[in-house]
């Protein structure tokens, strides 16, 4: 009995105990409510003396280039000059070595040459009561030349912030394809600033060539100082993948030059012109044009509108070529049958015409091609080919749906017709609508006997991370559309319409026997978007392949302007086919295994980096006489062939331009930029001669290297 007494009170006992603590927990928990003191440490104070630090790492952007390694996007470090002013004496400890402008005339004479502004522009900024000042647009984004430059002068005060700019190493070149990244606030992390991608590639894969951001977190005391012995986290920045292109920067040039060359001579009135060039046997995109166009370094763009993917119209009559290859596939065409060419009039009443209106009398269907009557086509489908045999034909061919290129907002185009006059519309390419990325494709297939290949302009996509190619693209074969026999009578006649004699064809002036190109021309209305077709406005357009035999390049060229012409499209055709025949041809050919990767040449001596070369047995070109090389061309990792020309410059302080003789167009522009001399090009293929002429040098070319 005694003892469960005394377990009764020291039971009761502990109860009281924890009661009691309990409550002075709670009154302690209360009295640092109010208080907000512990030990004599005011907690509010100790908090505000540390906070969390993080600071976000942004990722290099990764480079777009060529299939060449030319590289065609990159970003770049570009700085911005700071002049700290008389507020801010106290930066330096060391008075014989102050860290402010001391005499601003002299530092505005110094600077005013190099920065392009004057020095009384230069001291309104200089003579501003701030701490520190910039220089305004001239005094941003300044190359490290400018820079080096500056720092030479020695001039107190003087710092620079350096910061990473997408740069276009060509301008206005490729412009629609690549598009542009602009600098913009961060949507994941608050006041920090990033590339992103507005339009084209850099748009579509943005993501991949974003790569991942990093960042460091610590705590840090209220001075800003890291607290000792407290954690810190790094995470590293992740650079953005690469991505290389089908591309051929020569073949694009090509084609850019030539428009421009036509446009100047002010005699081709064209609103807007879309060419592209590819590979016949692999379905690869060499080339790519648009007028007009922009420079993604300066963003002059007014119109958004990629008009080689993203803008569908009727093609006119080089649809023809797929309306005489579905009665081939049917089993229906003979190019020795005869029909009554001039019009036809179908059941509403509804009055056809070829663009000669009398036509020819009757006349076989294989010179109906050459002609482009489109009484040829309205004849084959009364032969036997119903709308909807004639709409899976186009379909099988790829019109009506999108090719699948990896490119932004690709359209399908529309095959949308049903009765009789639509129908027969349809079959010379009016009431149908299609892409040049289209057209492309559907000549593939005549290119190589039937077999339908897949256009695509991504070579492959590298992860610098991982060492590693995420993506590889290849040649893709869709589908067999006719045999081989549909194909090579198809040839035939794209030949003769480029090379019957005059008179007998409508494309004699796109004949180019030295290159044996062959194709189709096309004419289009234009719909008025009411109830009928411009007047005098038209869409002309050339489809081809050449060489004929075995065609090796396929394209397709389109521009919007008055009147039915075509001359111009014809002069920019044939200055294109012999640059490409010539460039591709010209060289010895080199065996595509013998590649070599360029090394670090970065800030190596020049003995040294030239001894490498000469034992690697290649072609290079060093810009000075320096010691050290401080740029080169193309960049480290890059893979060429022992043909390709690797361009080195050193520091030399003077550097004055080289001998250019028999040298490429590209391989001139590349050493033109590394000396930053500004330049105009007259002419295609290797230098012929130069002349300096109001601060530009003007650099002749010509097809054959003299």
């Amino acid at each position: 009995m005694k003892k469960r007494t005394n377990s009764i009170i020291f039971h009761n006992l502990y109860w009281v105990i924890g009661v009691i603590l309990f409550f002075f927990l709670i009154i302690h928990l209360i009295y640092i409510s109010l208080s907000k003191t512990v030990d004599g440490v005011n907690l509010k104070e100790f908090a505000s003396n540390r906070t969390t630090q993080k600071n976000f790492i942004t990722a290099s952007r990764g480079s777009i280039i060529d299939r060449n390694g030319d590289v065609i996007a990159q970003n770049i470090s570009t700085y911005n000059i700071l002049c700290y002013l008389d507020k801010a004496k106290n930066r330096s400890k060391d008075k014989n070595k102050p860290m402010y402008v001391v005499d601003k005339l002299l530092t505005a004479e110094k600077l005013a040459p190099i920065l392009n502004m004057t020095k009384e522009e230069i001291l309104t900024y200089l003579n501003k009561d701030k701490y520190v000042t910039e220089l305004g647009t001239n005094g941003r984004n300044l190359s490290e030349i400018k820079k080096d430059q500056i720092l030479s002068l020695n001039l107190p005060g003087i710092e620079f912030e350096e910061k990473e700019t997408r740069y276009y190493p060509y301008g206005d070149f490729l412009s629609y394809t690549i598009g542009y990244a602009k600098e913009v606030e961060s949507k994941k992390n608050v006041g920090q600033r990033t590339l992103v991608g507005e339009l084209g590639i850099e748009k579509y894969y943005n993501e991949e060539l974003s790569g991942s951001d990093g960042y460091t977190e610590y705590q840090k005391d209220r001075k800003g100082y890291k607290i000792p012995n407290t954690k810190e986290i790094n995470v590293p920045a992740k650079r953005g993948k690469d991505i290389k292109l089908t591309i051929d920067s020569t073949i694009q040039l090509f084609v850019d030059q030539a428009i421009l060359h036509e446009k100047n001579k002010n005699t081709a009135q064209f609103e807007w012109l879309s060419m592209i060039v590819a590979n016949a046997k692999t379905g690869e995109i060499l080339a790519m044009s648009q007028y007009p166009s922009f420079d993604p370094n300066k963003r002059n763009i007014t119109n958004y509108l990629d008009y080689n993917i993203s803008y569908p119209f009727e093609p006119g009559s080089t649809m023809k070529t797929y309306t005489f290859l579905t009665a081939m596939k049917k089993g229906i065409y003979n190019g020795n049958d005869t029909f009554l060419s001039g019009s036809y009039v179908t059941k509403d009443e509804t009055k056809i015409s070829d663009w000669k209106k009398e036509g020819w009398g009757y006349i076989t269907y294989d010179k109906g091609y050459a002609l482009s009557a489109n009484t040829s086509v309205i004849n084959l489908l009364k032969k036997g080919i119903s709308g909807e045999e004639l709409r899976q034909s186009f379909k099988d061919f790829g019109f009506g749906s999108k090719t699948g290129i990896r490119l932004a907002n690709e359209a399908s185009g529309k095959l949308n017709f049903k009765y009789e006059t639509e129908v027969l519309n349809a079959s010379f390419g009016q009431n149908v609508t299609t892409t040049p990325i289209q057209q492309i494709q559907a000549l593939t297939s005549i290119a190589n006997n039937g077999y339908l290949l897949k256009p695509y302009i991504i070579k492959s996509i590298y992860d610098p991370n991982t060492k590693q190619n995420v993506f590889t693209g290849k040649k893709e074969v869709l589908r067999k559309v006719m045999d081989k026999e549909d194909a090579e009578k198809m040839r035939e006649l794209m030949d003769k319409v480029v090379s019957s004699p005059p008179g007998e064809s409508a494309g004699r002036g796109f004949n180019y026997p030295e290159y044996s190109l062959i194709g189709k021309t096309g004419t289009a209305q234009i719909y008025n978007g009411k109830n009928g077709y411009y007047a005098d406005t038209y869409i002309k357009s050339f489809a081809g392949m050449f060489p004929k035999n075995n065609p090796e390049i396929v394209l397709y060229i389109a521009s919007r302007g008055p009147g039915i012409n075509s001359t111009y499209l014809a002069n920019i055709v044939k200055d294109v086919v012999k640059n490409i025949s010539e460039y591709m041809n010209y060289k010895e050919k080199v065996n595509e295994k013998e590649t070599f990767v360029i090394p670090n040449f970065y800030n190596k001596e020049k003995e040294e980096v030239e001894e490498y070369l000469k034992t690697n047995k290649l072609r290079y070109m060093i810009l000075g006489n320096g010691k050290k090389i401080v740029d080169y061309y193309p960049s480290s990792n890059y893979e060429i062939t022992k043909k390709d020309l690797i361009v080195l410059k050193t520091n030399d302080t003077n550097i004055s331009v080289p001998n250019l003789s028999k040298l490429s167009l590209r391989e001139v522009q590349i050493i033109l930029d590394m000396l930053h001399i500004k330049y105009e090009f007259i002419g295609n293929g290797y230098y012929k001669s130069s002349v300096m002429k109001d601060g530009k040098l003007i650099v002749n070319f010509e097809a054959i290297a003299s």
